[in-house]
């Protein structure tokens, strides 16, 4: 009986081995759509600075052209001046001149601001296209890496897997099968009796059960968890 617990406690180590391995593998998936959804990410965030930048130098252009008409305007009314003949006349050319001359400096200002927007736009745009440079340079590595650490992954599995059936090949087939139900539902499946109480749920064994576990004559669950206890006297090599 001391080596089927012994054996237990082996199978346990090893389907914990297998658990990260799976864990591992399952986590690669992730990572490749990881990298993709980065180099998504990154392409929209150059796209939108692209369009930033086109819509502003399409309003600079159009500014450039409304501020060209100011001007012309500007000049326009500037040679009526001397044509003006009465008071009303020229009252009223003050103040088209006033509104023109009002639009030219709200003009200049947008300019002024669009300059520095485009200039700010120009270096985002340059930043978010070596961003998304530097991530489809390195993505071939990265997704090369995760395949080879795949098959590393796989292999150990398959490993692992041999190694599960000679371990559980010396058990009794329905000790192996209290283990493998109670492994499905919680882990540990196997705990190591040192004292009276379950290490695991911590409730205190009834006196007789604590007294055939320790003698390790069969192999018996908690009453409370249902995990198989060994005790600790057996647990060794």
């Amino acid at each position: 009986m001391q080596e089927t617990m012994r054996r237990l406690l082996a199978t346990q180590v090893i389907d914990g081995e297998i658990l990260d391995v799976r864990a591992g593998l399952e986590q690669i998936p992730l990572e490749r759509s990881a990298i993709g959804a980065a180099i998504v990410r990154a392409g929209e965030v150059v796209a939108a600075g692209r369009s930033l930048l086109e819509r502003e130098e399409l309003e600079e252009r159009q500014l450039e052209s409304q501020m060209r008409d100011q001007e012309a305007l500007l000049q326009k009314l500037d040679g009526q001046s001397s044509q003006v003949t009465s008071t009303q006349a020229y009252e009223a050319l003050q103040h088209e001149t006033e509104h023109a001359n009002s639009l030219k400096s709200e003009f200049e200002t947008r300019a002024l601001e669009l300059m520095e927007a485009i200039d700010t736009a120009n270096s985002d745009l340059t930043r978010s296209q070596g961003a998304l440079a530097d991530l489809e340079s390195s993505a071939p590595g990265q997704l090369d890496s995760l395949s080879s650490r795949e098959v590393d992954l796989g292999d150990r599995l398959s490993d692992l897997g041999e190694r599960r059936s000679e371990v559980v090949s010396e058990i009794d087939p329905k000790i192996l099968a209290r283990y493998d139900r109670i492994l499905a539902k919680r882990q540990p499946a196997v705990c190591i009796l040192s004292s009276s109480s379950c290490p695991e749920c911590r409730i205190v064994l009834p006196r007789q059960a604590y007294s055939e576990i320790r003698r390790g004559e069969q192999i018996h669950s908690c009453t409370s968890c249902l995990r198989l206890l060994i005790p600790d006297h057996m647990a060794g090599d």
